[in-house]
């Protein structure tokens, strides 16, 4: 039986009340929720407001996160985090989660069934690289408020391709000018309205077209594995993914 665990939110917007909702339907507390923009939560992340937290589910934004799981890290609070566009700084974080031993989950995209998808296209590229007539593209779709783009999860789909086929070694990000050398993996993004996530493989040849998609319709299963992923890091050190909390699912 899972320990109730309880819980500090820091980023207390959508994505945080959700996480709300579905921690304590799992039997969890949210003890504080740290959010400088929302009324009635605690302004700044501080020990003092951390004492009893067992875990704290960090969804904010790129400019910030970094500094988030820094303090948290250094106040002994395990992080789960699902804020995206600081890759560049995922190195530093590393080496700083290491040398503090604290314990830190990232992910671009908690849900099991991105997971399930993502096995589908490591399969995919495998068989493909051995029939050089198809070509592959990604293509994902989000809503307009969000940050970055392409998406995490677009880019963890792009390294899955780039490893397993050895006919595509670089990326293109967005709209190319001009010719796509034969080389080269595009990426591209839309954004509109309030789309949820939708992540498509496209496998094409002069023959035919097989199209691969993930298409999310709410943020509830998002909460759930990043809440399950909570679950599973609490007591541990180190600095994982969510690979790592799938990995000992498929092992069970």
């Amino acid at each position: 039986m899972k320990k109730s665990l309880r819980m500090a939110l820091v980023g207390y917007g959508k994505m945080g009340k959700i996480l709300e909702t579905v921690s304590e339907a799992r039997g969890h507390e949210i003890i504080t929720r740290i959010d400088p923009n929302e009324p009635g939560a605690v302004q700044n992340i501080d020990v003092g407001i951390l004492t009893n937290v067992d875990v704290c589910l960090e969804f904010t934004e790129p400019s910030s996160v970094v500094d988030n799981i820094r303090r948290l890290v250094e106040c002994d609070i395990p992080v789960v985090t699902g804020t995206t566009g600081w890759y560049h700084q995922l190195e530093e974080v590393k080496a700083f989660v290491k040398k503090k031993n604290g314990a830190v989950l990232y992910s671009s995209n908690f849900s099991p069934g991105i997971h399930i998808f993502q096995r589908i296209i490591e399969e995919a590229a495998s068989v493909v690289n051995r029939f050089e007539q198809y070509d592959v593209s990604i293509h994902e779709m989000h809503h307009r408020h969000k940050k970055d783009a392409p998406s995490g999860t677009a880019n963890n789909i792009a390294q899955i391709i780039l490893e397993r086929m050895e006919r595509k070694t670089s990326i293109i990000e967005g709209n190319c000018k001009g010719i796509i050398p034969d080389n080269a993996l595009q990426v591209s993004s839309s954004r509109c309205g309030e789309i949820r996530g939708v992540h498509t493989v496209t496998i094409d040849s002069s023959a035919d077209t097989i199209t691969l998609t993930h298409s999310a319709r709410n943020r509830e299963g998002f909460a759930l594995g990043a809440v399950m992923a909570a679950e599973w890091l609490y007591s541990k050190h180190g600095f994982f993914t969510m690979e790592d909390v799938f990995h000992d699912i498929e092992s069970l």
